[in-house]
């Protein structure tokens, strides 16, 4: 299966729909009343700063067999700001990924 990468056009588009439409609490009106719709995305991804950007949570995949080996929580609010990736704490999460890639990828088979 070929691997892709977004377009910052699309990842833009893609951050703005996850933004909308996340794992948090989404309300509409209807018939005057509030609902409260709970949706959850799975976005597959090979770029840290992707994943990082975008997610409330990442899963992170042993080497093999392909198993969960961590889950990072993002905890940043949303929407998301746009100098998101020029901030300090984008930095600290960014690290944390990454520290934990690197360490499976180093990993002795």
């Amino acid at each position: 299966m070929e691997s892709i990468s977004l377009t910052s056009l699309a990842a833009e588009k893609l951050a703005e729909a996850a933004q909308s439409h996340s794992g948090r609490a989404a309300h509409t009106i209807h018939g005057g009343h509030t609902h409260e719709l709970r949706q959850t995305v799975l976005f597959i991804t090979h770029s840290i700063s992707e994943s990082v950007t975008l997610s409330d949570r990442v899963a992170l995949m042993s080497r093999g067999p392909g198993r969960i080996k961590d889950v990072v929580t993002i905890g940043f609010p949303r929407p998301r700001q746009p100098d998101l990736a020029s901030t300090p704490e984008y930095a600290i999460q960014f690290a944390r990924v990454w520290g934990s890639i690197r360490g499976e990828s180093l990993r002795q088979e």
